[in-house]
């Protein structure tokens, strides 16, 4: 009769070869899944901050075609100063209506506030009071 005890080794070290890669194998799927989570919560963040930085350019967009549309110029420095406002108007729009990120839609609200100190000018210019406050460029 062979000793029983002889094929123990036979059948631990099978076993724990298999264990050990069934742990190792469900580790690295484990990993995978929580990659692929991150990056989709890391996508989502970014386009909440694009949808904020897009309603934020809208903002002042919104404010600038408002007194671009209301303030008549009474001389011709006042006159070109509201025509580059309205330029920056029309450039702001086109700028947030293509952005799809975050700094783009910074850049369409730059310019925005870019138009908006010049209607404060051209205010200024005509003896108009200056107006709300504005972002610094």
């Amino acid at each position: 009769m062979i000793n029983s005890l002889f094929f123990l080794p036979f059948i631990i070290v099978p076993l724990c070869i298999i264990t050990t890669a069934v742990l190792i194998t469900y580790n690295n799927i484990r990993q995978v899944k929580e990659q692929a989570e991150s990056r989709k919560q890391a996508e989502q963040e970014r386009q909440l901050e694009t949808l904020d930085a897009q309603a934020e350019a809208r903002r002042w967009l919104e404010r600038l075609g408002s007194e671009v549309l209301t303030t008549d110029g009474i001389d011709p420095d006042s006159k070109n100063l509201i025509a580059t406002a309205t330029e920056r108007y029309t450039t702001a729009q086109t700028t947030l209506d293509a952005a799809q990120t975050r700094r783009q839609a910074e850049i369409a609200r730059d310019i925005a506030v870019e138009g908006l100190h010049l209607m404060r000018d051209a205010r200024i210019m005509m003896g108009q009071p200056a107006g709300p406050d504005i972002p610094p460029l």
